[in-house]
């Protein structure tokens, strides 16, 4: 019983996680179009050249 209720929680987290997976794919698609950058490009351009400000940036706009 307990097994079970373990196995449930996990998968209500599991796809909890991949709902804002997809979500913040969703946004930080739409923020790149606007900047007129590819997905692929823009976020490598956020993983390899990190700077408070770009992340600071990326937010301010997705509010």
């Amino acid at each position: 019983m307990i097994v079970g209720v373990l196995k449930t929680k996990f998968y209500i987290l599991l796809s909890n996680l991949i709902a804002v997976a997809g979500f913040i794919t969703i946004v930080l698609g739409r923020y790149f179009k606007k900047q007129s950058m590819s997905f692929v490009t823009g976020f490598k351009s956020l993983i390899h050249k990190p700077s408070i400000s770009k992340f600071i940036h990326v937010f301010k706009q997705l509010g």
